[in-house]
């Protein structure tokens, strides 16, 4: 039972992550043309996107496998 919700938890953020980054990015991108700190939240959360994104995909992929 917890696995199912750890499952619909997992597949929700993976899901939405890609439209978070988009509506996110739009108004950090405007913000981090006069602000130093804004630039660098851009650039960390782009590279959460390239990098947490596709693990949580794989242990989403891996973890199917192993659940049947």
């Amino acid at each position: 039972m917890a696995e199912m919700w750890m499952w619909r938890i997992s597949s929700v953020f993976i899901a939405a992550y890609p439209v978070l980054t988009i509506l996110l990015m739009i108004p950090l991108g405007a913000w981090a043309q006069d602000n130093d700190i804004a630039a660098a939240v851009l650039v960390s959360f782009m590279l959460f996107g390239f990098v947490v994104y596709p693990l949580c995909r794989l242990f989403l992929i891996i973890l199917s496998f192993t659940t049947l």
